[in-house]
């Protein structure tokens, strides 16, 4: 019911436990804690949520992987090429928004129109025909239907679209690291 907002919710509650704990109980001196405390929950519940969608990925599957003979490297290849991609896409835009403040602001718009143009909420079969060719390359609908493939449909995911994510995903991730280290020498200057 709550989405998106268990996102959040999560680190937000850890870190009033562990700020009554470390702050009122233990009483341990970093100020202010709280934010301290956020730096850390935030990066550790995204690697940990990774890991743990990697590592029940099979379990998860098991009536596809009982059902279909297809490599069962896959599922947890789709978790890893997903961070992959959002690694360096995220290094990309931190880098750009050092030196253009309205990235974010542009950010926010574009995972809007993102979302919507990714079938997430429908079927790629209800778009016309005419617009699917531009659905049908946005890799993330490449990546969204390998998952639809698998826990919705109970098949092996086309390799069409897990071999074109992985490309994107890889280009991404190098493209955006190069891109941060270049301008990563000017941060200090620009921020």
């Amino acid at each position: 019911m709550l989405g998106i907002f268990w996102s959040l919710l999560n680190p937000l509650l850890l870190m009033l436990i562990y700020t009554v704990v470390f702050s009122v109980i233990v009483r341990v001196n970093i100020k202010p804690y709280p934010v301290f405390l956020l730096a850390g929950l935030v990066p550790w519940n995204a690697f940990a949520q990774t890991l743990t969608s990697a590592t029940i990925s099979v379990p998860q599957s098991a009536n596809i992987v009982r059902k279909v003979h297809f490599p069962l490297e896959i599922l947890p290849l789709l978790v890893i090429l997903q961070l992959l991609f959002s690694f360096g896409l995220g290094s990309l835009l931190a880098a750009i928004q050092v030196f253009f403040r309205d990235v974010e602001y542009f950010l926010s718009v574009l995972l809007t129109v993102w979302f919507f143009g990714t079938p997430i909420v429908y079927s790629l079969d209800l778009v016309p025909a005419r617009y699917r060719p531009f659905f049908e390359a946005n890799p993330m609908a490449w990546l969204v239907s390998s998952y639809q493939d698998i826990w919705f449909y109970k098949r092996a995911p086309g390799w069409a679209p897990v071999a074109g994510f992985f490309v994107v995903a890889v280009a991404m991730a190098v493209i955006g690291l190069a891109v941060y280290r270049r301008l990563s020498r000017r941060f200090a200057e620009e921020v």
